[in-house]
């Protein structure tokens, strides 16, 4: 998706929050492919409304509802669907326009010291993806929720999977260092605390438990 993206104009971090929630990654995903800060805050907001959504409101809603009670979370997600890109450049306008200073780094410390620059041009182009990708979802909703909800299950499965998948290939690597030792490195980013960083677990707890 990222050269599609480029190709239009957009930030490829907005792709990446569009599917997975701040807290489940999104967030340091985005911060590792915007192109500006500007693009990276605008792809946090997108983390808190669509991600979550299609990562783990719809899963889990489908879920947890009984069959027959479906139709109604699907037509309450297409109505969220449509209203997400509002959102977004509402929140968006309104830490620029109130010239509120950010963290420019994923830190719990440190002055916020950076101030994000209002481009109409660079917003317009981050939003038109969005705006396609949530119409889109909402109309499949609309006209064809079977097959939309059936397809959330599919992939929140594949979500939860891969996430317990990589914790316990994680917690394996921490406790034996073997796959570092066959495959001569590591590509993930320890999630766990070591001796380095102590408190990095209660951490990244605290963030879940904020977003949630």
């Amino acid at each position: 998706i990222h050269p599609l993206f480029l190709a239009i104009g957009a930030d490829p971090s907005i792709a990446a929050t569009a599917i997975v929630a701040v807290d489940m990654g999104g967030y340091q995903l985005a911060d590792a492919v915007a192109a500006s800060r500007e693009a990276w805050i605008m792809a946090m907001l997108v983390g808190y409304t669509s991600g979550a959504t299609v990562v783990y409101l719809i899963p889990v809603g489908l879920t947890t509802l009984r069959k027959k009670y479906h139709k109604y979370l699907a037509l309450g997600s297409m109505a969220g669907f449509v209203s997400i890109p509002v959102g977004v450049m509402a929140a968006y306008l309104i830490t620029v326009l109130t010239n509120t200073p950010i963290r420019d780094s994923i830190t719990t410390t440190g002055n916020s010291t950076y101030h994000l620059v209002f481009a109409p041009a660079a917003l317009a182009a981050n939003m038109a993806p969005l705006v396609i990708f949530c119409f889109a979802l909402a109309l499949g909703l609309r006209f064809k929720p079977d097959i939309m909800i059936k397809g959330f299950l599919v992939f929140g499965r594949f979500m939860d999977a891969g996430i317990k998948l990589v914790l316990a290939v994680v917690i394996i690597e921490y406790f034996t260092s073997v796959f570092s030792t066959v495959f001569g490195a590591w590509g993930f980013d320890p999630i766990i605390a070591d001796q380095k960083d102590t408190f990095r677990a209660l951490e990244i707890a605290g963030y879940i438990g904020i977003m949630l």
